[in-house]
């Protein structure tokens, strides 16, 4: 996980950006590393340069103009859910949100067993859509079929490489309208990082690394 810590020091507020790296995954329960920085703050007395809380940082977060959070409101983010499901146990989090009806649709960009347990948030009767070539075992498609789940496989090349060209032409028409949504300034999409061609390993490489927020973009 990465984030960026803003620190206030007496006197006056400056914002100072410190990327933080978790050594490893947490392996069971474990407190956000605000909680951990504050303690550790207080102990030593300077709890006073910890005095904001997450939603206060967050906040300021948002407000510090970084590309990575271009677009992003925090009126937006209460309205939505946001869910980080390598940290925290996503079918718990999402029945509690949703109040143990699901979700009407999921869209998996994922697969493997995030795929799998997506069955599990879903309410029943809704529809799963995948980007990935997910197998389905026979006691998946049984949990599928007593839920009613419609799971959808999708892949944007499939018009062209079976020559339907009436598909084509609706695809199109959908790029098209997500053109105008942009031009409008309805759509956008969030950048994280635009780097130089010469840099496209050093993108491969943020890629591998994950953690990445939005798109990373080569410019020419």
């Amino acid at each position: 996980m990465k984030f960026y810590v803003v620190h206030t020091y007496t006197g006056r507020e400056k914002r100072v950006k410190e990327l933080l790296e978790k050594a490893i995954e947490p392996l069971h329960e474990a407190r956000s590393a605000l909680d951990m920085w504050s303690g550790l703050a207080a102990r030593v007395g300077l709890g006073e340069q910890f005095r904001y809380t997450s939603r206060d940082y967050m906040r300021m977060l948002l407000d510090s103009g970084h590309p990575s959070v271009d677009g992003i409101t925090f009126e937006r983010l209460e309205a939505e859910k946001i869910v980080r499901y390598k940290e925290m146990d996503f079918v718990v989090d999402v029945e509690e949100w949703s109040g143990g009806k699901g979700v009407d649709v999921v869209l998996d960009t994922i697969g493997g067993e995030v795929f799998k347990r997506s069955m599990n948030v879903t309410r029943i009767g809704g529809k799963i859509v995948t980007l990935l070539a997910n197998p389905l075992s026979a006691e998946d498609a049984q949990l599928a079929r007593m839920r009613n789940l419609s799971i959808c496989y999708e892949m944007m090349l499939t018009p062209q490489v079976m020559k339907q060209h009436e598909e084509r032409i609706r695809q199109r028409k959908i790029l098209e309208q997500g053109a105008k949504l942009i031009a409008e300034g309805k759509l956008g999409v969030l950048v994280s990082y635009a780097l130089p061609l010469e840099e496209a390993a050093e993108a491969h490489r943020l890629i591998e690394k994950g953690g990445v927020l939005g798109k990373i973009i080569l410019t020419m």
